[in-house]
């Protein structure tokens, strides 16, 4: 038993640094996606003024912010030096000392270890061999690989939807102040980072109400009433630990009181961008991603993972007078009533999907502990190679993912994604400025019709870079920018403004199917020639 104790002990460290490892290639290779770019946008202000203001129609809420600037004056603090992308020129010249991308993604692997410790709160219903197992499958996940240094809210609310379901599953089966205030300080800490935490609340209160429906049959008697009466202080606790840190946080610490009422203002703009039809997929996109679908001629999925996290609930259906197998089958139910609930919104997008997975881990960790603790030898040997298979799938799978689909359009674990030709143009911008006489102020201007960003975010320290619209007119004076970028759909028009004798052009890639012409004056291409 001491033997096998330590082999697990060993395997679920090799698959923590692995997992940390494979996050961290990911977090250093991919391009900036138009939406990390505008958090970190957001964040930037906050990180330079230390004024924030919860905007109900802007990029989801404050929890990614306020904690980004606890990790970034962690990094000022101890005079540790910032992450650098790589192939990104995201450095001195145009970035100097602020915070970067990548230095924001790896601030939220602060987040991830913190998921991780919190799959151990779970051994409280189910143990330590299936707590550990589920931690190291976490590790394995694509999703959360993809995800946990990916500079948007998800990882955070990922991490409040597991802490909310523990905290819920804690005061149905040993009501106590501090079940009840874990609850309160997770559902806070979900509003407060998305407006969607109305679906991670349902599908808690939908997957645990048969355990409370049984709960309530196997008591009727006159202790019913008394105990149903503790709930409801334990719930009132519940509740005022939740206004507690919305409070807190959509407020600004008190700074800005209006926050706290735009953040159900905010409900109205959100439920009208579910039915965006920009972004609407087909039903079963999250079943496929979850699964498996063929894209470029290459095979994406989770469906190691997921067939694992079946079979751990199939496994705990059949012991479900078990107190660990019902709160397997109450967590796949959580999984699974989030997904639904999902599919049924027309708006859809990859990340969406991280929270689900995320809670899925457990049943799946339940499942490789049984086949761990299975006492047939050939039962145990063909369990054993059917996990190695999956190792072997779920590997493949993110180093796929880690090395050459990390900005690639054709991986479905992301959406509208800025491909990795950008980082050359990011480049060829800094070098410009690095030889044109007005340095960090050489003038450039941007003008799209369609959406500019991550370049706000990658020329942020370009004091006279402008952006323009496609429903603006062109600048009259666009012949004094050394740098305009366009797309593709003003190129005609911007190239008969300019001087042909005096800008070089040059094409780059944004996004899939988006090109970008970029004029560069005669004079600074010629430099930028001499540099190379």
């Amino acid at each position: 038993m001491r033997k096998f104790r330590i082999t697990l002990f060993l395997t679920f460290a090799v698959a923590i640094l692995f997992g940390f490892g494979i996050r961290s290639q990911i977090a250093k290779n991919r391009a900036v996606h138009a939406d990390e770019a505008e958090q970190a946008h957001t964040f930037l202000k906050l990180y330079n003024t230390g004024s924030y203001a919860y905007n109900p129609n802007g990029p989801h809420g404050p929890s990614l912010y306020y904690y980004s600037l606890a990790a970034e004056k962690l990094f000022d603090a101890t005079g540790v030096m910032r992450p650098q992308a790589c192939n990104i020129a995201d450095g001195k010249s145009l970035a100097e000392e602020t915070p970067n991308i990548a230095s924001l993604r790896f601030g939220l692997f602060g987040i991830f270890a913190a998921t991780l410790a919190l799959v151990f709160l779970a051994a409280k219903f189910i143990s330590a061999g299936t707590a550990a197992c589920a931690a190291g499958v976490l590790c394995f996940s694509v999703l959360s690989a993809v995800y946990s240094g990916y500079y948007v809210h998800e990882s955070i609310f990922a991490f409040a939807a597991l802490g909310l379901f523990i905290c819920a599953w804690g005061l149905l089966k040993k009501p106590s102040v501090a079940w009840a205030a874990g609850l309160g300080l997770f559902a806070g800490l979900a509003q407060s980072t998305k407006e969607t935490a109305p679906i991670l609340f349902a599908s808690a209160a939908l997957a645990i109400a048969p355990e409370i429906f049984l709960s309530l049959r196997e008591n009727r008697n006159s202790e019913t009433s008394a105990r149903a009466q503790k709930y409801i202080k334990l719930l009132c606790v519940a509740v005022l630990c939740a206004a507690g840190v919305m409070s807190v946080l959509y407020t600004s610490f008190g700074s800005n009181p209006r926050g706290l009422c735009d953040a159900f203002l905010s409900y109205a703009h959100f439920a009208g961008k579910s039915c965006a039809p920009e972004h609407t997929k087909e039903l079963l996109y999250y079943f496929k991603l979850l699964f498996a679908q063929k894209s470029g001629g290459i095979w994406f999925g989770e469906c190691a993972i997921t067939l694992l996290g079946i079979a751990g609930a199939a496994i705990a259906y059949f012991k479900r007078k078990d107190d660990d197998a019902k709160f397997i089958l109450a967590a796949f139910g959580y999984f699974a009533l989030n997904v639904i609930i999902l599919t049924l919104i027309p708006y859809k997008m990859p990340w969406l999907l991280l929270s689900a997975a995320t809670v899925l881990c457990i049943p799946a960790g339940y499942a490789v502990w049984t086949a761990f603790r299975t006492k047939n030898f050939l039962l145990k040997l063909a369990l054993m190679a059917a996990l190695a298979l999956a190792l072997f799938a779920q590997t493949k799978q993110l180093r796929l993912i880690a090395q050459r689909f990390h900005s690639d359009p054709r991986n479905p674990f992301v959406s509208v994604h800025t491909v990795s030709d950008f980082n050359r143009l990011q480049k060829r911008v800094a070098d410009c400025a690095k030889v044109s006489e007005y340095g960090a102020d050489m003038p450039v201007c941007v003008y799209m019709s369609q959406s500019p960003w991550p370049m706000p975010w990658a020329f942020r320290n370009l004091k006279n870079a402008g952006f323009w619209t496609g429903d603006m007119p062109i600048p009259e004076n666009l012949g004094i920018f050394e740098v305009v970028i366009t797309d593709s759909a003003h190129q005609e028009e911007i190239s008969k403004r300019l001087d042909s004798k005096k800008y070089k052009t040059s094409v780059y890639g944004l996004r899939e199917n988006l090109l970008l012409y970029v004029f560069i004056k005669e004079n600074l291409f010629s430099k930028l020639l001499e540099m190379q």
